[in-house]
């Protein structure tokens, strides 16, 4: 028989996304690693690859959420009939108001 996902899949994995970016910002990606996420987390190490293959699977998906939101707030920003100049000022401050965060 197929495995069930629990109710709270879509919640734990956003929890393990969002530690994970912290727990690699803080610690670099190449010195973070899964076993820090998970204890981050509050979770085991196993229960993590429950979620994810691996770190490049997590890094992939950090990255992916991130710039899948970039992208959403540049197409809500009002550029129409704005000179070319004035859009490009506009998408470059909304990006940099998106880094600081």
């Amino acid at each position: 028989m197929a495995r069930t996902i629990a109710k709270d899949h879509d919640r734990k994995r956003e929890h393990i996304l969002r530690t994970a970016a912290r727990v690699f910002a803080e610690d670099g990606i190449a010195r973070a690693s899964m076993a820090q996420v998970a204890k981050a987390c509050g979770i085991s190490k196993p229960n993590i690859y429950h979620y994810y293959d691996g770190k490049d699977a997590l890094l992939f998906d950090i990255l992916d959420t991130y710039l899948r939101s970039l992208r959403d707030q540049m197409a809500r920003l009002p550029l129409k009939g704005l000179s070319a100049e004035e859009k490009l000022r506009r998408i470059v401050c909304a990006t940099l108001m998106a880094y600081e965060g």
